[in-house]
Parts: structure tokens; sequence; C-alpha cells
């Protein structure tokens, strides 16, 4: 029995209006929908109470402009959906104009931290997984099962766009932590993705290559155990891209890891010849390490040219 809950919360109240769908199935099913519905009730009614606590966000007659600093002034309320995994809230929040810059503030949502779009907390990052896992046409039908809901592949991608935006602009506002006499890693690796792109000849499948650059310090090495290490801070970022644009994010994550003043700086890499090139360009004080995967191959391949490859000494 699967319910689709939708709730109003204005001046305090909290109303609830119930949408009865079709029975889905029967045994276990059935009694699962129905747990599955008791659940998204009693989550909204919890999250309704919670945000009804907040009294619309209201701070008084005026507050400050977060923009300019100047006087806002309390100018009356608006209503907004929120859509959650578990249903649809309706809010009242009150706004603020500033009179000096012309911002307009919604306090409640600055401190709970909303989207600007309807969807919110942990329905955007489910819907962000689906989007990066699952293929577009295949979509709608893995939201349905797991969401209880069908969402467009259109859909799907906006939200993966938008998500890409805000973990992109938090990324470029990340610095590692400053330190003297630091010793800074700079892991550059590219991968190949299908993408949507249009084709550019009947050979062209669709794959790019994403290149990518992990910045970490070794103070931020914690050894979880003996075979497994984790890193406690570390700046990546990535972008489907050439060589050539790549550089102005290399320079970036370089920065904000502090490269510029760390005491050494090793870069790890494969063989690929545009990042030896690119390294040798913009930080060429850099030690350059191989790194041990690609070390293998090679190592292995200028053995069988010394030993021969039915040399005893190659085999397992």
């Amino acid at each position: 029995m699967q319910r689709r809950q939708k709730v109003e919360i204005a001046g305090g109240k909290v109303a609830f209006e119930a949408h009865e769908g079709q029975r889905g199935g029967v045994g276990i099913f059935e009694l699962e929908e129905k747990a599955d519905a008791l659940a998204r009730q009693a989550k909204l009614q919890c999250l309704a109470e919670e945000i009804a606590g907040y009294d619309r966000g209201y701070e008084g007659p005026h507050r400050r402009c977060p923009r300019c600093g100047q006087e806002q002034r309390h100018k009356g309320e608006v209503s907004r959906e929120l859509v959650f995994d578990c249903g649809t809230l309706t809010v009242r929040r009150a706004y603020y104009v500033c009179p000096a810059c012309g911002q307009t503030s919604y306090p409640l949502d600055e401190k709970l931290g909303l989207a600007e779009e309807q969807e919110q907390g942990r329905l955007r990052e489910k819907l962000a997984l689906v989007a990066v896992l699952v293929p577009y046409h295949q979509a709608p039908q893995v939201c349905q099962t797991l969401l209880g809901s069908e969402r467009h592949a259109c859909s799907l991608r906006r939200v993966a766009l938008r998500e890409a935006q805000h973990l992109s602009a938090s990324a470029h506002r990340h610095m590692l932590p400053s330190r003297e006499r630091d010793r800074i890693y700079l892991q550059v690796d590219g991968q190949l993705c299908p993408t949507r792109e249009a084709r550019q000849s009947a050979e062209d499948q669709g794959y790019r290559e994403a290149k990518a650059i992990l910045a970490f310090s070794e103070h931020d090495v914690a050894e979880v155990s003996k075979e497994r290490h984790e890193l406690l801070a570390k700046v990546l970022r990535a972008q489907i891209t050439d060589s050539a644009q790549f550089r102005t994010l290399f320079t970036q994550v370089y920065h904000q890891a502090h490269g510029q003043s760390a005491a050494e700086v090793i870069v790890l890499a494969d063989g690929a010849r545009w990042i030896w090139n690119l390294v040798d360009d913009l930080v060429p004080h850099a030690r350059q390490i191989l790194n041990f995967s690609h070390a293998k191959h090679y190592l292995w391949e200028a053995a069988k040219i010394l030993f021969g490859e039915d040399s005893a000494f190659l085999r397992p």
C-alpha cells in the first residue's frame, strides 16, 4: 500500500494530507510497502515539527544584511515547497530586504542549509547517486524501485549537474592546513569517461579524458592498519579537458595545498608524457615519482629483455 504524504506548516500548526495509491503487491511486499508508508509518515511528521520550531526564521523587525552589513527590514512571509525522500513539506518563511543593496534574505533557509532547488537533504544525495551510477534510460525505473516515485532522465541530469556545481564551488574554496617545512604530494592521472557530447567522427565513441589532481600533506596520512592508510585532509579536483586547459586546475590545487611554501613537493603519476611535461613546466623543482603499479610493468618488461621470457628467474 503506497501512500504519498503532503504536509503544510503554517502558524506553527502541522496539517497532513494523505494520497493513497494502488496496491503494489501481495504478501510480504504489501507488508513492506505498508511499513514504508508508516516510516515515511513518521519521518515527515518529525521534520515538520522540527522546522515549525524555527518560527518561520523570524528574527524581529530588522537583521544584519549578509551582503553589505547594513540593516535589512522584515517584509512579510512567503511559502515554499520542500521535497524530501519521505514526502513534501510546505513551509512559510519570513523574508527580509536590504534597502541599501537590495539583497533579499530568508533566515530559515540559511539556518537549515536549504538548497535553492525543491529537492533537499538525503533525496538530493540519492538522486545524484542514481544519476551518476545508472544509465539515464534505466534511471526512472530504478528511482521507482528505490524511492517509490519515478524521476525522468532530464530531471536526474539536472540534479547531477547542480550537485557538481556545488561540489566544484566547495572544492575551489578548500585549503589544506598551512604548516612550516611541510612535504606536499601531488597525484595526477587521467581516465577516459563516456560522455553525451556529439561524436566527432564514425570512430568516436564519445569517450573523453577526465584529468584529475589530488593534493595532500604527509601529516594528513593516517595509518588505519598495517595495510591501509587514509587521508585526513585532501584537495581533489577533476575536469574533462585537454592538457593545456588542465594547467589552470593544476596551479589552483598547487596553491590550495600551499605548494609554493612547502619544503618539498613530490609528484606521483604514471608515464603519460603530458603529465611530466606539465610538471617540468609548472613545478620544475618537484621530485617526480612513477607510481608503483606502472613501475612494476616497466620492470617486468625490462626483466624479460635482460633474462629472456622463458627464464626460470621470471617464473612464479
